[in-house]
């Protein structure tokens, strides 16, 4: 039992960084309304808090490169899921989506980084289910996009 225990506790594929552990906090699982939203969410986040080679610094911060197999690698989703997720992610305007081109023209490997959720700042409107009204201007509501 101690050795199966030992050796769910080590990395799988000797130390992947998709296999070590990402934080999803509770808040943001909220203010998106669902686990998809807010691991993909919290891998961009985390991944251009860090230094590497595949990120990208321009006068707004850090991206961080990467394609969608990658995505969906890093997250355990898959490619579908991550396509409809980062589609409702930057609709709903709390992730940017770049194409930097570092590798040349024919480069299509998307950058990633995620903004402020406003949605966190009305996490008592999520909690007792009603819905903060949406003022025109607004940015739809991530559940909304979810559903389409």
């Amino acid at each position: 039992m101690t050795d199966r225990l030992e050796e769910l506790a080590r990395p799988a594929g000797g130390g992947d960084p998709a296999d070590e552990f990402l934080s999803v906090r509770p808040d943001v699982v909220r203010a998106l309304r669902g686990g998809n939203a807010a691991l993909l969410y919290a891998l961009v986040e985390y991944r251009c808090r860090v230094p590497g080679g595949d990120r990208v610094e321009d006068g707004g911060g850090r991206w961080w490169r990467a394609t969608q197999g990658a995505l969906s690698h890093d997250t355990g989703l898959t490619v579908d899921q991550v396509r409809k997720t980062v589609a409702a992610l930057q609709k709903a305007g709390v992730l940017e989506v770049e194409k930097h081109r570092t590798m040349g023209s024919s480069d299509h490997t998307a950058s990633y980084r995620v903004l402020p959720l406003p949605a966190i700042r009305s996490i008592a409107h999520i909690e007792s289910g009603d819905r903060p009204k949406q003022e025109s201007g607004d940015r739809p509501h991530l559940s909304s996009l979810l559903r389409s």
